[in-house]
């Protein structure tokens, strides 16, 4: 048998959490066949839609694990981690979804992830910004979690855009106050 199939087990959660994290969980697996050059990825959010890539190094191409490791915000002080299924230059191809790192630690161990034959490697980054700076794709909404000036930049971009559209609306259509 050349597919390997890797199914995360259930974390144990602590504390109260709302929505319940764990939906989608049960649907969660990697299928990797080596004989045919191909995996077959379905996350672990409950929209997620099963995703096949080919083995490799190439753009696009599967080409290793990433457990990525970092503060979730700003003003979270606990770390939070991702599972990143990378091709050869970094670029995130898919990525399972962002957990406490206790409850990381359980869904994705060294062992489970050993299993797929891939390549497995363990990053630590200092903030969102760090995590997708070596990851494209890793952490779409780093402007608003990678520290305090990126926020404050981000929410000055935006409130200029808003901002300039209204001008633009107001000359445009001659309405004045």
């Amino acid at each position: 048998m050349s597919a390997v199939e890797i199914r995360p087990p259930m974390p144990e959660l602590t504390g109260i959490s709302w929505p319940d994290p764990r939906r989608g969980f049960e649907q969660c697996r990697l299928v990797v066949d080596r004989a045919a050059g191909t995996a077959n990825w379905t996350g672990d959010v409950a929209c997620d839609r099963p995703r096949e890539f080919r083995l490799g190094d190439g753009p696009g191409e599967l080409a290793g694990l990433v457990r990525a490791i970092y503060p979730r915000s700003l003003w979270d002080v606990d770390l939070a981690g991702r599972l990143l299924l990378v091709d050869g230059a970094g670029k995130v191809l898919a990525r399972s979804r962002l957990l406490p790192q206790y409850a990381f630690e359980q869904m994705w161990p060294f062992s489970v992830l050993d299993a797929s034959g891939l390549p497995v490697i363990e990053e630590r980054f200092a903030n969102t910004r760090r995590v997708q700076k070596a990851h494209r794709g890793a952490a779409p909404l780093w402007p608003w979690t990678a520290g305090y000036w990126w926020l404050m930049l981000a929410s000055f971009a935006v409130a200029a855009v808003v901002i300039g559209l209204i001008a633009l609306v107001i000359v445009l259509t001659g309405w004045s106050t």
